[in-house]
This record gives structure tokens, C-alpha cells and sequence, in this order.
């Protein structure tokens, strides 16, 4: 969404984040409700099932059977599933490599994730 207008660049994540402190303040003026924030663009689940798959409708189940456990606070359960896939699957050390990634990334932000929570 980064984009540029009139010859200058209009930063998608800054436009997005001042739009929110803006509602904010007009839906909670008082700043006495908590305000949570869900929300993740990282592709990652979409990186790891081209990893498996090459047909759209095989990766869109693989996404939506991952993002359904990792909303219901699962996300120990979707690492250890994709490392059991590679080795089952056998994957090549290149796709390892990239899974290796996704997995850490999901492990690192795991604290984060806990849109359970949220529901």
C-alpha cells in the first residue's frame, strides 16, 4: 500500500497507524478502554505451503487448518505439525531452510499471538 503521490512517498504502515491513533481518539476520548490491536501481514504460512503444495486450493486448507489453531492459541501445535511435515515429506535442504525460518519467526512472536485470548 506504500505509494507515491504527487511525487512523494505515502507510507502505508505510517498512514495505517495515524488513521488508527485517530479513531482512537474519536471513539475513546477519555483513553478510558483498552485498545487491542490484532493484526499480522507476515506471509509466512503462505511461504511455508508453497513449501507443500503447488495448488491453490491444497495451500489455502493448509493456511486456514494452521490460522484456525493458531487462534485458538495453538501455536506450538502449527510448529511442531510443519517440522513433522518436512521430515515426513522430505523436503529439500533448501525448503528446510526456509521452513526452518518460518518456524522460528512463529516461535519468536508466539508471546504475541494469543488472539484466543482476544475472542
Amino acid at each position: 500500500m506504500t505509494r507515491v503521490e504527487k511525487g512523494q512517498e505515502i507510507n502505508a504502515t505510517e498512514e495505517i497507524f495515524n488513521w488508527l491513533v485517530t479513531e482512537n481518539e474519536q471513539r475513546n476520548p477519555d483513553n478510558i478502554q483498552s485498545v487491542v490491536i490484532i493484526m499480522d501481514g507476515q506471509p509466512s504460512l503462505w511461504t511455508a505451503a508453497g513449501l507443500f503444495y503447488n495448488k491453490h486450493e491444497e495451500k489455502l486448507g493448509f493456511i486456514e487448518e494452521r490460522v484456525l489453531r493458531i487462534l485458538q492459541g495453538k501455536v506450538k501445535v502449527v510448529i511442531r505439525g510443519l517440522k513433522q511435515m518436512a521430515t515426513k515429506r522430505k523436503l529439500s535442504k533448501n525448503k528446510t531452510e526456509k521452513l526452518r525460518k518460518i518456524c522460528n519467526y512463529l516461535k519468536k512472536n508466539q508471546n504475541r499471538m494469543q488472539y484466543h485470548q482476544y475472542h
